[in-house]
C-alpha cells in the first residue's frame, strides 16, 4: 500500500464418523448420509456462534440451520434493545440496504486459532485468529496490513460490513479501494477515540450521539455505495453521508489497522456483496422476481430482526402503492441443518414477513402468498462460504 495519510473529524462509535459395512449398496449410502450430517451440525455450531457473540438470542427449538440472512446479517444490532421491530424507535430513519449477491466473506471459522486465514493476502504486522464470546475473530495487537481479494473488480454499487472491536484510543481500522490513487477520500475509517466512528479528510464528519450505545462493544460497521455515493453506518446509525467521494473500485480492498498490546483490535464476518438501495418495483417488473439478502431474522428463528427495517419499508410501499400487485413471499436456506427442519423455518419465515407486511404497512392479504422450500433450491453451490450466504435468502415472485 502507498503511503497516506488522513485528518480524521472527532466521530463517535466502529466429525466424519465410520458405520459398519451393512452391505455393499447399504454401507456407502449409510456412510455418506453420516458425512454429511456430521458436516451439517459443524457448519450450525459455526454459525450458533455468530449469533450468540453478536446477542442476537438462542436458536429456536428444533431448527439446526442459521439461514436465510441471519448470519449474513452478522451484526450486533446496535441501540434498538431487546424485542426491537423493524421500523420501531431508533430503526425507523435506518435505511442501510444489503447487497443481494455476496461477494467475499469470511468469519474465519475455517482458520485456526493462532493463524492467518489464508483467504486474507498479510502485509505486514502481526495477526492471528483467536477465539473469543464463541466465535472467531483476527486480531491484531500493533500497526497492521492486509488486503481483501475480491473475486472480481468492486461493482459500482456494493455493501460492506463487518463487526468490530477495539476499545483503545489508539484503535483505527481504514478499509481503501485498491487502486493507485492516492487520495485521501479513498478509504472508509472506523476509530474509537471515545467511541466507534468514521472519518475522512473534510466533510466526511460523524454523528456525535454514538458513545453510549457503542463504546467498548462490539459494533457492526457497515458502507452502502454507489458510484461515488457513499453511506457509512456504526450499528443502527448512519454516520456519514457524501455524495462526492472518489472511491475506485479494484479487485482487492487494502486494510490498514492501528491497534497496541494493551488495547487488540479485532474484526470478523467480512461481508461484500454487489447492490444495495434499488428501485424494487422496476425490478419486479423487468425480471419478475426480487432476491434479497436484506430481510433479516434472529438464529433460527422466524422473528424479523430490526435492520430489515428498509427492505420491508420498500416492499410495503411498492405494494402499497400497486393494489393490483400481487406477490408470493418464498423463503429459502442452505445446506446446513437438518432437511425438515430448514424447510420448516422456511415456511415460518416467509409467513412472518406477510404478518409484519399486514400488520405495518396495511397490505392487502390477497395480495400475498408465502412458500417455504428449504434447501431444495440453491442459487450457488453450498461448498464455499459465499454460495452458503447467496443462499439465505427471501425472494418475492411476481404473480
Amino acid at each position: 500500500m502507498k503511503p497516506f495519510r488522513f485528518i480524521c473529524f472527532l466521530a463517535l462509535a466502529a466429525f466424519l464418523a465410520s458405520a459398519s459395512p451393512l452391505g455393499a449398496g447399504i454401507g456407502g449410502a449409510l456412510k455418506d448420509k453420516v458425512k454429511k450430517k456430521v458436516e451439517k451440525k459443524a457448519d450450525e455450531k459455526a454459525d450458533e456462534a455468530v449469533d450468540k457473540a453478536a446477542g442476537d438470542g438462542g436458536s429456536s427449538e428444533g431448527t439446526s440451520s442459521e439461514s436465510a440472512n441471519d448470519v449474513s446479517s452478522g451484526g450486533s444490532g446496535g441501540g434498538g434493545g431487546e424485542g426491537a421491530r423493524p421500523g420501531d424507535g431508533v430503526w425507523a430513519n435506518y435505511d442501510f440496504i444489503p447487497g443481494d449477491r455476496i461477494i467475499y466473506f469470511e468469519d474465519f471459522t475455517t482458520t485456526g486459532v493462532g493463524d492467518f486465514p489464508q483467504r486474507l493476502d498479510f502485509k505486514e504486522g502481526n495477526m492471528e485468529v483467536v477465539e473469543w464470546k464463541q466465535q472467531r475473530w483476527l486480531r491484531a495487537n500493533n500497526s497492521a496490513r492486509l488486503e481483501i481479494p475480491l473475486p472480481e473488480v468492486l461493482p459500482q454499487r456494493f455493501t460492506l460490513e463487518f463487526d468490530y472491536y477495539g476499545p483503545g484510543n489508539a484503535n483505527t481500522i481504514s478499509i481503501f479501494d485498491g487502486t493507485d490513487k492516492q487520495e485521501d477520500n479513498n478509504q472508509v475509517t472506523f476509530f474509537w477515540y471515545l467511541g466507534c466512528g468514521v472519518g475522512r479528510r473534510g466533510n466526511f464528519v460523524a454523528s456525535a450521539d454514538l458513545p453510549a450505545r457503542a463504546k467498548e462493544k462490539i459494533a457492526h460497521c457497515r458502507a452502502m455505495s454507489d458510484g461515488k455515493y457513499l453511506k457509512v453506518y456504526v450499528n443502527d446509525t448512519r454516520v456519514a453521508n457524501v455524495p462526492n467521494t472518489s472511491f475506485g473500485r479494484s479487485n482487492s480492498l487494502p486494510v490498514q489497522i492501528w491497534a497496541e498490546e494493551a488495547s487488540p483490535l479485532m474484526i470478523t464476518n467480512i461481508r461484500i456483496a454487489e447492490g444495495g438501495k434499488k428501485i424494487l418495483y422496476d425490478q419486479l417488473m423487468a425480471e419478475g422476481k426480487i432476491v434479497t439478502q436484506g430481510i433479516l431474522f434472529a438464529s433460527g428463528s422466524d422473528v424479523i430482526k430490526p435492520e430489515s427495517t428498509p427492505t420491508l419499508k420498500d416492499i410495503g410501499t411498492m405494494l402499497k402503492d400497486h393494489p393490483d400487485l400481487n406477490v408470493s413471499i418464498e423463503g429459502h436456506t442452505d445446506n446446513v441443518g437438518d432437511d425438515a427442519s430448514n424447510l420448516d423455518l422456511s415456511k415460518r419465515r416467509a409467513a412472518s414477513v406477510k404478518a409484519f407486511l399486514i400488520e405495518k404497512y396495511g397490505v392487502a392479504d390477497a395480495q400475498l402468498q408465502t412458500q417455504g422450500f428449504g434447501e431444495s433450491k440453491p442459487i450457488s453451490p453450498n461448498d464455499s462460504p459465499e454460495g452458503r450466504q447467496n443462499n439465505r435468502r427471501v425472494e418475492l415472485i411476481k404473480l
